[in-house]
């Protein structure tokens, strides 16, 4: 472990900023995580955070994927998000006190900065108003993961497609500063397991949504042109698709 300074303190510092949550945070506390974080480089393949047990702290991908996924008993593993650079992880065992809830996974080599957990309650020890900002956080992605969830209660494999893809974007937004057209580096293999459905019906929805002018499907990539186009067709199939009977 690598602690940050010199070149490295300003650059990881002026990335993680473009991202909304850090970005937003008071700028004294912004420099205490970064003063009190360390680098950390995980070869891919390598398992980052495993669920079940007590994580290392807060963490901000710098550099590379990752996947963060659920076991699910007899199933085995639930893949439940694809993160890029920008994405913060941990916050839930860190905040909580316990056990991580997921797993992640390094899905290529990684690079991230950790705030160690004893530092992280050394912060809050010293300034207990920081804590506020910092659980904000979960309520963030306590937000997210309640839409994912309303995605998949009886919806149409299209209308998840469209709502999944508008979500990826908003977090892209949230995690830095993206304007424009917004490109996920999220392989179609992933994106299948996201949405539960096999590669040839995924190419299918990908070449209608690509029809429209919605994406350009590229390789190991989507990018995403109209995201407003795109979560607004996936509402009104959501809405159709909730008003379906049970012999339509």
């Amino acid at each position: 472990m690598t602690r940050i300074d010199g070149q490295d303190f300003e650059e990881i510092g002026s990335f993680l900023r473009k991202g909304a949550w850090f970005g937003g945070l008071p700028a004294a506390l912004q420099e205490r995580i970064l003063r009190r974080s360390v680098l950390r480089s995980y070869k891919k393949g390598r398992v980052i955070c495993e669920e079940g047990l007590v994580p290392q702290g807060l963490q901000a991908l710098l550099e590379g994927r990752i996947e963060i996924f659920r076991h699910a008993g007899t199933e085995g593993q639930i893949l439940v998000h694809v993160a890029e650079p920008g994405f913060w992880f941990g916050e839930v065992a860190v905040l909580a006190g316990r056990a991580a809830v997921v797993s992640v996974l390094a899905e290529t080599d990684v690079r991230t900065v950790l705030l160690p957990t004893a530092e992280f309650e050394k912060a809050v020890e010293e300034e207990p108003g920081f804590y506020r900002p910092l659980a904000g956080l979960v309520i963030e992605r306590y937000a997210t993961v309640l839409g994912f969830l309303a995605q998949v209660g009886g919806l149409s494999a299209e209308a998840r497609l469209r709502q999944r893809l508008a979500d990826l974007v908003a977090l892209r937004r949230l995690e830095g500063d993206v304007e424009g057209d917004v490109v996920l580096t999220v392989s179609q293999a992933a994106l299948g397991r996201l949405l539960g459905v096999s590669r040839q019906t995924l190419n299918g929805l990908l070449r209608q949504l690509e029809s429209e002018g919605l994406i350009q499907v590229g390789f190991r990539s989507i990018r995403v042109r109209e995201r407003d186009r795109l979560r607004g067709a996936g509402r009104r199939l959501c809405t159709n698709s909730t008003r379906r009977t049970p012999d339509d």
